[in-house]
């Protein structure tokens, strides 16, 4: 079927834009965009995907307000609606391509909406492809695009209008293919992660200095990926992080830090030591259908109908172990987005850390013992 870019000159297969050149059915393309209260009081995220070999379109928006989030998830038939990037009552529209971006939900039957403007305050940052294999199969094959920005125009919670005014912002969309998506992962052996791994992923800006920097390690400390790059307000040329080194400070038996510690080089051996500290509780992404989430647990981009809404809050008091309410029922969670404050050779800004802590990683001082899923 036809869309409205295949009116574009723009192709590249020999198909139209309703179809993608692979037939993995985990191919995805799907963008995240993050407000955060400086003050740390509030932190949202919002998402929007498309799964063309799925025929599946579904989105999320996860609100933290104190040691509570709110989650709204939503899924809907893909097909004939290609050129829509609304799901039910969650909108995500571009106004202006790389500068200005909008998200809506309207609050009807669930209490979480809003109203938001997101405006670029820096040029996007394009991350090195990420391609991994696992025994001849390719298990990623994914294209990213990080950006910072404001926020501005407002959350609603039960009715309560919380206004939006100059808060951070970061935003990304990526494509490809990667795990967790589509219901099932192909096996074809053990997997090289399947001890545990790290990931250190890092979107920030400060007055003078903007920057993208990740760096990923397998159970045994070894560097698998290293990507980064740095932005500067007084017009000198970007600069390639070159080295990425890192401390975490996780409380005992949990996987929710609470701060750390970057050193990054760059390519003309610039040092840039970067402290952070959380400004509020992650957002659990689970909430979002992260991590086998929506009520089947079958996670992403699977199929679930023409028209599925599921809302529901958690408890995050204790740290590392969320509970969904109202039962408090005790959740497994691996993926959290986390907003930070963080300081860069002295100077202030607001940032998002995650950082992903799966398995045995007695090499870093987490056991596999305090639990994996924190």
């Amino acid at each position: 079927m036809l869309t409205g870019l295949d009116e574009s000159l723009l192709h590249q297969t020999s198909t139209t834009f309703a179809d993608v050149a692979t037939s993995d059915h985990r191919f995805y393309d799907r963008c995240w965009v993050a407000a955060y209260d400086p003050g740390g009081d509030m932190a949202l995220n919002m998402g929007l995907g498309v799964y063309k070999n799925m025929d599946v379109a579904d989105g999320f928006c996860c609100v933290v307000r104190g040691s509570h989030q709110r989650n709204v998830r939503v899924s809907r038939t893909l097909r004939p609606r290609l050129d829509d990037s609304v799901v039910g009552p969650l909108r995500y529209e571009v106004i202006d391509p790389y500068r200005h971006v909008r998200v809506d939900l309207e609050p009807d039957g669930h209490g979480v909406g809003c109203h938001l403007d997101w405006r670029a305050t820096l040029p996007p940052f394009v991350e090195d492809p990420t391609l991994t294999e696992i025994n001849g199969r390719v298990a990623t094959n994914v294209q990213r695009y990080d950006q910072t920005g404001t926020v501005d125009g407002w959350i609603s919670l039960d009715g309560e209008r919380i206004p939006v005014d100059g808060w951070f912002g970061a935003r990304d969309h990526s494509w490809g293919v990667r795990a967790g998506v589509g219901g099932f992962e192909p096996a074809t052996g053990s997997s090289p992660f399947a001890d545990g791994f790290l990931v250190t992923w890092l979107l920030f800006r400060t007055p003078d200095l903007g920057g993208y920097v990740q760096l990923n390690r397998d159970a045994h400390g070894n560097e698998t990926f290293k990507d980064g790059r740095l932005r500067f307000d007084d017009g000198r040329d970007d600069r390639v992080v070159c080295e990425v080194d890192q401390q975490v400070e996780f409380p005992s038996g949990s996987r929710w830090y609470r701060r750390a510690s970057l050193q990054v080089t760059d390519d003309e051996g610039a040092r840039y030591e970067m402290e952070c500290e959380r400004l509020s509780r992650p957002i659990v992404m689970r909430g979002a259908g992260y991590d086998g989430g929506f009520d089947d647990n079958q996670g992403l981009g699977v199929h679930r109908g023409n028209s599925v809404l599921e809302a529901d809050a958690y408890d995050l008091s204790e740290d590392g172990h969320p509970r969904r309410l109202p039962d408090r029922t005790p959740m497994r969670s691996l993926q959290t987005g986390q907003p930070v404050s963080i300081v860069v050779n002295g100077s202030a800004g607001v940032g998002d850390l995650t950082v992903l802590a799966v398995g045995d990683l007695s090499w870093y001082g987490v056991p596999a013992a305090e639990g994996a899923a924190g």
